[in-house]
């Protein structure tokens, strides 16, 4: 092939590249096994696993991506005071929240900060990848 048939400033790919990427902020490691047997399939990148929200504060950040699984309980923060700090640079990212148990208030609330999904833990495979057909 050509040098011409490459192009390295397309929109497109970059724009590829960023969805195909995500970060799981989840404390249980079978939560973030799951997540990563469903991502693995799809091609998706997985830039960072941690169970502490400063750390995933800063990965997204530091990084672009496409998706955020994101733990309701996450240590040091909690997962309002991520999507707040996350939010600030106006980032289009695709938030997932997980918890046991929610609330409708803390379903609104969630929502409100741009949550487009929810996933009850422990997670399964099939709810995984029902979540995961609607966002991608």
């Amino acid at each position: 092939m050509a040098a011409k048939d490459f192009s390295f400033t397309n929109q497109k790919q970059e724009t590829d590249i960023k969805e195909k990427q995500a970060i799981i902020a989840v404390d249980a490691e079978s939560d973030t096994k799951m997540l990563e047997q469903c991502l693995k399939p799809i091609r998706y990148r997985i830039l960072c696993k941690t169970r502490n929200g400063n750390e995933a504060v800063e990965m997204a950040r530091k990084h672009k991506m496409g998706l955020f699984f994101l733990d309701y309980d996450i240590a040091t923060l909690g997962s309002m005071g991520v999507l707040e700090k996350i939010r600030v640079n106006g980032e289009k990212i695709k938030v997932v929240v997980l918890a046991k148990k929610l609330d409708k208030e803390q379903v609104s609330n969630a929502k409100k900060r741009g949550v487009v999904g929810f996933l009850a833990k422990p997670l399964n495979e099939e709810a995984v990848k029902k979540v995961l057909s609607k966002l991608i």
